[in-house]
């Protein structure tokens, strides 16, 4: 195809030539060109498409194989290098047929050649076998665990060269180049295992091989018949594993006189001369391994009993005897044929021993049996005497405790008085013994476990002995004595005890504890949160796993917690006099109980004198508050304010606190302080009064340092008169002296009344005056009448 770009492209199908123009045209001008072209269309090369390595060929099979090429043409085929397998030709057709008659590998080039000669060449590589690849064996020979062993493989058909492999399975065998099995079983049983062989063409053949694995050989007889001299003696020694037959041989040691041991493993002969005689046997198998063991023959004459007599016993004390035989073939079998033994002892038939605990005293006669490997028997009369027998009765002796004198009689029966005491242990100066009355004592210093071995003899010469024991502790202490705890505060308390013997018991036998307090006697522990305060007697009682018993009334303080910070607030540091000052109280925590208390107004003048009207608003200079539990502001007198009066010093207000009729007041003492500073005088109000003549000016109000110097009074001319003078200073420091000094002053702290007189000269009425007062702090606003 051609495309308006200029373009030819595609996959052309058939060959030729192909002629054609191509015209092109300039589109803005419309002007033309044409051009005559041709294309020539060829067959692509063709090639030889068999894979290189053809199908393998056998000797005992007609071979056929086609060989094509691609794309597919007429051609013409032959061999150009390389030598076809004899008995194989190649046609002009490319048909490689015919059969082979020489095993091997053969390499030959094949060309194929067209009508316009063309020529495709390839090199081939064909093999030649003899037949189909297969193992020869089904199975594999015997084997023997532990042992070595080996074994080739045949292989028939195929390509040499082979490679051989094996799954194994349990047997510990490998497999190597030449198709041999070698190695050492090591497990016995029978066992298939799969052997695949892979000739040169990678043709594989696999098959599965039955081995049977015979055990390791052994003797497997462990122990031989005993004989009798001059009985006949049969007898045979066995194997396991290996590989029969079996040959057997006395290798070490000599048989029994009279007896020999055949090849087949069998004893026979008459013994003639009794005793014991080891020797060791030896097995050969059919692979010449070998296995041994050593066996004896116990050849025994006529048995007789050696037990002549037999000890004493004692009622209620273990009896071991054990009876005795010779010459007969052993093992023996035992048993009483004839009387009784005594009652609670047997005899065991197998050990030939009498035991057990004898319970009644007496002489007891019987006859014994004993009967050997053989069934020959032999018999012996023989007694046993049973007494009572000397028994120590103590059987364990009480404790002791330091510091306290020891003394424990210890007690016997049995046997014949009088007894003769001895203690042994490496006790002397803390245990003695009387030798007489059997009476121990002690003097104990530390404590532990003291260990005494005590002997008691008859005159008989008999004896008992036991070992005792005695602990020594130290006294049990109940060392709690007082449990302090503070009111709402978690409390847990252990009581503790020392001495005795741990563990502890604990239990409350009287008393009521303090709310909000338990005791667990598991733990030992008191615990909880004290919701009362004062102090409990409460009694416990004490005991150790040896039951000492202590009982102690243990006191339980409950105290309160200690105060938290108080703050008294609203009360400025400096303040003016005559003012009313709100006050408040409040803890820095909140207290678990309910509390109440005091505050309490002191003044201190600066200046002298006394201000009986600095107070509190509730016309005291105390008053009460309290606080919930739990809680931190404190309940005041309503619209409780501090009065500052008139008089200059320092007011102190203090706090005190109680909890339950107990002080709890912080240490320092809550104060807070106002300063009231001395100050000019400070009038409030004047006023006149004229009759007669006289004017009189009274003037009312406070002088915070308890003095006044004057007064200047200025008046108001009436309207039409001049005065003669306006102004007037009164001097005033000796009449204010006067009243500050006097103890009716102090109801009023600094506050006055002044009247002052004035005689009028005329007539006319004075319409006003003007006052102000003066001290060593300053002169007072002037305040004007009427």
């Amino acid at each position: 195809s051609l495309d308006p770009n200029g373009a030819i492209f595609g996959t052309p199908t058939t060959p030729g030539t192909y002629n054609f123009s191509i015209t092109v045209q300039l589109q803005v001008a419309g002007v033309t060109n044409t051009r005559a072209y041709s294309i020539t269309i060829f067959n692509p090369p063709f090639a030889i498409s068999n894979p290189q390595v053809l199908p393998t060929a056998n000797t005992t099979t007609v071979y056929t194989l086609q060989f094509t090429v691609t794309p597919s043409t007429i051609v013409t085929w032959a061999v150009t290098a390389g030598t076809l397998p004899a008995g194989l030709t190649l046609t002009s057709a490319g048909l490689l047929s015919g059969q082979a008659t020489t095993v091997g590998n053969y390499s030959f080039d094949v060309t194929a050649t067209d009508g316009s000669a063309n020529a495709a060449v390839r090199t081939f590589t064909l093999s030649v076998n003899t037949g189909t690849l297969s193992i020869v064996q089904t199975s594999l020979p015997f084997a023997v665990q532990g042992s070595s062993y080996s074994t080739t493989l045949t292989v028939t058909g195929g390509s040499a060269p082979y490679q051989w492999s094996l799954v194994p399975g349990q047997t510990g065998l490998t497999i190597d180049s030449t198709g041999t099995i070698s190695g050492i079983p090591a497990a016995s049983g029978t066992f298939t295992i799969t052997v695949t062989v892979t000739d040169a063409t990678s043709a594989t053949f696999s098959r599965g091989l039955t081995i049977f694995i015979a055990a390791n050989l052994r003797v497997t007889t462990t122990t031989l018949p005993n004989g009798t001299v001059g009985v006949r003696y049969s007898a045979s020694v066995d194997a396991g594993g290996g590989q029969a037959p079996f040959q057997w041989s006395v290798t070490l040691g000599t048989l029994p006189p009279g007896l020999t041991l055949n090849s087949n493993g069998t004893f026979t002969g008459t013994p003639t001369t009794n005793g014991l005689y080891p020797f060791t046997v030896q097995v050969v198998d059919a692979g010449a391994r070998t296995a041994s063991k050593a066996l004896s023959i116990a050849i025994g004459a006529n048995p007789s009993i050696t037990t002549s007599t037999l000890p004493s016993g004692a009622v209620g004390t273990a009896y071991s005897q054990t009876l005795a035989a010779a010459n007969g073939i052993a093992p023996y079998t035992w048993a009483v044929s004839a009387g009784a033994l005594p009652d609670g002892l047997t005899l065991d038939p197998t050990a030939g021993k009498i035991s057990g605990t004898p319970t009644k005293q007496g002489t007891f006669n019987f006859t014994v049996q004993a009967t050997d490997a053989s069934s020959t028997k032999a018999t012996k009369a023989l007694s046993i005497v049973i007494v009572n027998p000397i028994t120590l009765t103590t059987s364990s002796l009480p404790d002791a405790t330091t510091g306290v004198a020891y003394s424990q009689t210890i007690a016997a029966t049995g046997g014949q008085a009088p007894y003769t005491w001895s203690a042994d242990g490496g006790i002397p100066g803390i245990f003695s013994i009387n030798a007489t009355t059997g009476v121990l004592t002690g003097n104990f210093t530390a404590p532990g476990t003291y260990l005494i071995t005590v002997t008691v003899r008859d005159t008989t010469g008999q004896q008992a002995q036991k070992t005792l024991s005695v602990g020594v502790f130290d006294p049990l202490v109940f060392s709690t004595s007082t449990i302090s705890g503070t009111l709402g505060v978690a409390l847990s308390q252990k009581l503790v005890a020392t001495g005795g013997t741990a563990p502890y018991t604990i239990v409350q036998t009287a008393g009521t504890l303090p709310s909000g307090l338990t005791y667990d006697p598991t733990t030992l522990t008191l615990s909880g949160t004290p919701r009362s305060t004062g102090s409990t007697s409460v009694t416990f009682q004490l005991s150790d796993s040896r039951f000492r018993v202590i009982t102690k009334a243990i006191s339980i303080v409950i105290g309160l917690p200690p105060s938290p910070a108080v703050t008294i607030s609203g009360l400025p540091a400096n303040s003016a006099p005559a003012k009313q000052t709100p006050v408040t109280l409040a803890l820095g925590s909140a207290f678990p109980v309910d509390l109440t208390g005091t505050l309490t107004l002191t003044f201190a003048s600066s200046v002298g004198g006394d201000d009986q009207l600095i107070r509190f608003s509730n016309g005291t200079r105390t008053a009460s508050f309290t606080i919930a539990a739990g809680q931190t502001a404190a309940t005041l007198p309503a619209g409780l304010s501090v009065l500052t009066g008139t008089v200059a010093g320092t007011i102190t207000i203090t706090a005190s606190i109680s909890a339950a009729g107990t002080d709890v007041t912080p240490s320092p003492a809550p104060v807070a302080r106002i300063v009231v500073d001395a100050a000019a005088p400070v009038i409030s109000g004047v006023s006149i009064a004229q009759a007669n003549g006289t004017l009189t000016v009274t003037v009312t109000g406070y002088a915070t340092s308890r003095e006044i110097t004057s007064g200047l009074f200025k008046f108001t001319a009436p309207s039409g008169v001049n005065l003669t003078t306006s102004d007037i200073t009164v001097p005033l420091t000796s009449a204010f002296a006067t009243w500050y000094a006097s103890a009716a002053s102090n109801a009023f702290g600094s506050q006055f009344t002044l009247t002052v007189p004035f005689t009028i000269a005329g007539t006319g009425t004075i319409p006003s005056v003007s006052v102000t007062l003066t001290n060593a702090k300053g002169t007072s606003t002037a305040v004007v009448a009427p």
